[in-house]
C-alpha cells in the first residue's frame, strides 16, 4: 500500500488475537493504530479523538461482538459524532447479510476474516484510494 504521511486507524474487534494479526499488519502498511475490543470502547475513543481534534482516516469495524456493541451499532455511533467517518466492516461470518449490503449500514467496504495481506491491501486501496 502507497501511504504519503501516516494514516490513523480506528480497529475494533472483540479477538485480541485478530487485534494483534491486524495492528501488525496495517502498521506494517505504515499505518498508527488505535485498537479497541468492543463497540462501546471504540465510540468512546473516536468521541476523544475529535475532541483532541485528530481524527481517524478510517475504521475497521467487527461486525460481530458476543455480549458486546455490535460493528453496526458502534457504526451508528460513530456516524453520530461524525458522519464523514469512513468505516470498513471485518467479519468472518461470510452468510451475514450485512456483508452483501454492507453500504445499507454506512459502510464502505468489508475486509472479511482471516486477514490476508494481500486482501486488506486490495480493500483499502478500492475503498481509500491510497
Amino acid at each position: 500500500v502507497c501511504v504519503t504521511g501516516k494514516k490513523r486507524v480506528l480497529l475494533m474487534d472483540d479477538d485480541r488475537e485478530v487485534r494483534e494479526t491486524a495492528t501488525g499488519l496495517l502498521a506494517s502498511f505504515g499505518f498508527e493504530v488505535v485498537a479497541t475490543s468492543d463497540g462501546k470502547e471504540a465510540v468512546d475513543a473516536y468521541r476523544e479523538s475529535l475532541a483532541a481534534g485528530v481524527k481517524y482516516d478510517f475504521c475497521i469495524l467487527d461486525l460481530v461482538i458476543p455480549g458486546g456493541v455490535s460493528g453496526i451499532d458502534c457504526a451508528r455511533g460513530i456516524r453520530a459524532l461524525d458522519e464523514s467517518a469512513v468505516l470498513l466492516v471485518s467479519s468472518g461470518y461470510s452468510d451475514d447479510p450485512v456483508l452483501s449490503h454492507y453500504r445499507d449500514y454506512g459502510f464502505v467496504g468489508i475486509i472479511p476474516k482471516p486477514y490476508t495481506r494481500e486482501e486488506m491491501q486490495e480493500v483499502l486501496r478500492r475503498a481509500l484510494v491510497l
